[in-house]
C-alpha cells in the first residue's frame, strides 16, 4: 500500500500538495463542491510537480449539494458535469483513479421509497455511472464509487457492488472508506474482502462511531491493527488516503499506520491479492488519452 495525503476542504490543491512533499508522495486532489477547483495553469503545474518529484495522485469529485441519482434533472445533470470534469482535471495530472459519491439519498429517504421508485433511482445512478464510465475509458482513468456513512443508503459494499454490476465497465470499482464503514458498524476487513478485486482505493479516517468526524487515524474508536493487517495479508497495492481535516493530523495518523502495516509485513508473507495499483494484473490495462 501508499500512504497518501487529501487535500480536504483545500480549495488551492497546488499550495496543499506543496504544504504535504516531504511528508508525503502521493495526494488525493479533493473538493467539496459544488464546484471544482484547478485551472489549466494549476493542473500543469501540479503535473509537472509530479514529474519532478515522483508523485502519485488520485482526484475526489466534488460531491456538497449534489447527488448523481437525484429525480430532480436540473441537480443530476449538475452532478454528472462536475464528476465528468473531475475526470477530466484527473487526465491532465496523470491520476490513478477518481473518487466519486453513489447515490445521497438517505437510508430514512430509501425506506419510505415505493420499489418502482426504488428501481428508478438506482436506474438513473447507474444509467449516469455508466455515462462516466464511457467517458473514463476514453481518458484511460479508473473510476472507485466510494461507500457511505451509515446515515445513507449506499452505505453497504452491497449498493456498491451493485452498481458496479448494472454499469458492467471494466473501468469502474470501488473504494472504501474504512471511517465511513466504522460508523455503519461494518469491520474495514469484512468491507474490504467483500469488495474483493473491485476493490482500488481506500480512505481511512476516525471516529467515534456514531458520527463522521474524520479524526486522525489512531484518535477514535477504529481497529487499525486489523486494517492494517488486512491490507498487508492481500497485498494492497493501491493507494491509502488519509482524509483527516488537517495535515498535521494526517502526518500523526499515516504515521501509526505504517508501523502497524510494518508490523503485520513482520508477521507474515502477504495472501491473494486484493486490489492493485496502476500496472499491476488485475487494474485495467492503459489506453489513449483522447478527448471524449
Amino acid at each position: 500500500m501508499r500512504l497518501a495525503a487529501s487535500t480536504v476542504l483545500r480549495e488551492d490543491w497546488l499550495a496543499a500538495v506543496r504544504a504535504g512533499l516531504g511528508r508525503f508522495a502521493a495526494f488525493e486532489l479533493a473538493s467539496p463542491g459544488p464546484r471544482l477547483p484547478g485551472s489549466p495553469s494549476e493542473l500543469r503545474a501540479l503535473a509537472r510537480l509530479k514529474a519532478r518529484r515522483g508523485l502519485a495522485y488520485s482526484v475526489h469529485a466534488p460531491f456538497r449539494e449534489l447527488d448523481i441519482a437525484s429525480a430532480d434533472p436540473e441537480l443530476q445533470a449538475r452532478t454528472e458535469r462536475l464528476y465528468a470534469a473531475a475526470l477530466e482535471a484527473a487526465g491532465a495530472v496523470e491520476a490513478e483513479v477518481v473518487v466519486m459519491h453513489p447515490a445521497m439519498v438517505s437510508l430514512a429517504g430509501w425506506a419510505a421509497l415505493g420499489g418502482a421508485a426504488r428501481r428508478a433511482l438506482r436506474r438513473r445512478e447507474a444509467d449516469a455511472f455508466a455515462r462516466l464510465a464511457r467517458r473514463a475509458a476514453r481518458l484511460g482513468m479508473r473510476v472507485a464509487v466510494e461507500n457511505m456513512p451509515a446515515f445513507r443508503a449506499a452505505r453497504t459494499a452491497s449498493w456498491q457492488l451493485g452498481v458496479a454490476a448494472a454499469v458492467g465497465s471494466r473501468w469502474l470499482g470501488c473504494a472504501a472508506d474504512v471511517g465511513h464503514a466504522h460508523t455503519a458498524g461494518l469491520p474495514a476487513r469484512l468491507l474490504f474482502e467483500a469488495l474483493g478485486g473491485k476493490l482500488w482505493h481506500v480512505h481511512v479516517h476516525d471516529n467515534s462511531g456514531w458520527g463522521d468526524q474524520h479524526r486522525a487515524v489512531g484518535e477514535g474508536s477504529v481497529d487499525w491493527r486489523s486494517v492494517a493487517e488486512t491490507l498487508v495479508e492481500r497485498d494492497y497495492r493501491g493507494l491509502v488516503v488519509n482524509e483527516s481535516l488537517d495535515l498535521a493530523a494526517q502526518v500523526r495518523g499515516s504515521a501509526r499506520l505504517s508501523r502497524l502495516a510494518e508490523q503485520a509485513a513482520r508477521l507474515g508473507r502477504p495472501r491473494r491479492p486484493i486490489a492493485a495499483g496502476r500496472g499491476a494484473a488485475s487494474s485495467p490495462p492503459p489506453a489513449p488519452r483522447t478527448a471524449p
